[in-house]
């Protein structure tokens, strides 16, 4: 298996990532719960809504370290995929719901995932883990196929429809992991995900920033979403609040 790192640095902590896997390799399933998305621009949101909002960046880029070869580096898809999980004992809801920003999947777009784009999602209240990037053909999962049970992770052929579900227990110090309640808007932050080039896109760095000025203008895209946003910092070992 390959591993990768979420780079250190202020405000970004260290993330053992594990393994890469191409969507056509045995073992991929179907069936996974379809999870919630990008918000619709006439969505109508308040402190009353049943639902969340949830703000996030996502960019990709080539890594630093990596060397110049003049092959094509560029993605032209990238998503991000969270899944729910207990607070309690920490671990991933089998079935339990499933978040993902998707962008870039029309390569004919005019932004690439190399430009730093702000998504708003409509979800439903809970915890969340970051289990995992797809970009182009390529899965990089944030967690064991297997749990210490031997259950096997659940990855669907079709993840920018029926996303990822994962097995394993959520890691405070190695995984993105937040909550969110009925009615709040909350930002968590902008990811950078490296990868090493040459045709070959996992994910390889992590670099987690904040920019709450981009996530604030991205939301004056949203008329009918109203309230206060409330920025998570989640390089801090537990989620903390700032407005």
């Amino acid at each position: 298996m390959e591993s990768a790192v979420r780079r250190a640095g202020a405000p970004a902590l260290r993330l053992a990532l594990l393994a890469v896997a191409m969507l056509a390799v045995a073992g991929l399933v179907s069936g996974c719960a379809s999870p919630a998305s990008e918000a619709s621009h006439s969505v109508t949101f308040d402190s009353s809504s049943e639902k969340a909002v949830v703000v996030l960046g996502t960019t990709n880029h080539r890594a630093p370290s990596a060397p110049e070869d003049g092959l094509l580096d560029r993605p032209n898809s990238l998503a991000t995929h969270w899944q729910e999980y207990d607070p309690h004992t920490m671990r991933l809801v089998p079935g339990g719901a499933l978040m993902m920003s998707l962008r870039g999947h029309n390569a004919w777009e005019k932004t690439t995932v190399r430009d730093d784009i702000v998504h708003v999602l409509e979800v439903k209240p809970g915890d969340y883990a970051l289990i995992g990037v797809t970009n182009t053909r390529t899965v990089t999962s944030f967690f064991p196929l297997h749990d210490e049970n031997g259950d096997s992770s659940r990855r669907t052929l079709a993840p920018y429809v029926h996303g990822l579900e994962m097995r394993g227990k959520v890691d405070p110090k190695k995984h993105f992991h937040f909550s969110v309640e009925p009615g709040q808007i909350v930002y968590i932050g902008h990811f950078n995900f490296l990868h090493p080039g040459g045709g070959n896109h996992r994910i390889v760095d992590v670099v987690y920033s904040l920019n709450v000025a981009a996530a604030r203008a991205a939301l004056k895209d949203y008329p009918g979403i109203t309230g206060e946003m409330i920025t998570l910092n989640l390089a801090l070992p537990t989620e903390q609040a700032a407005r």
